[in-house]
């Protein structure tokens, strides 16, 4: 079982490679003590936390979400995987660029797009 996280319009990166770009940089997050510790996290905490992207099309043939998922079994709070999930596309998109992933999707909107 997994409970989103967030929903981006899909940017220059497709889905999978989103993905191996987000395990990586929570490789490199978890091993950075100093932005661990400026989200609140500890190393321990940083290596078990995983996100999953999901591709989801939306009615509208453009209309691709991102939706990035962790599992709900997580004993994490909500703010600490959200902290995480920015501190690791903040990298990703410091890495690849800024297009990586469109615009963030409110529930609303995506709601309205699909």
């Amino acid at each position: 079982m997994t409970s989103r996280v967030a929903v981006y319009e899909q940017g220059a990166m497709v889905g999978s490679d989103l993905q191996n770009a987000l395990n990586s940089a929570m490789l490199e997050l978890a091993a950075d003590p100093l932005a661990l510790e400026q989200i609140g996290l500890n190393t321990d905490a940083a290596q078990s936390l995983h996100f999953t992207v999901d591709e989801e099309a939306g009615v509208v043939p453009a209309a691709i979400f991102l939706l990035i998922l962790v599992p709900t079994a997580s004993q994490l709070a909500a703010d600490a995987i959200e902290a995480a999930f920015k501190a690791a596309l903040e990298r990703v998109r410091k890495k690849h660029g800024d297009d990586v992933v469109g615009n963030k999707v409110e529930d609303d909107e995506k709601d309205k797009k699909a």
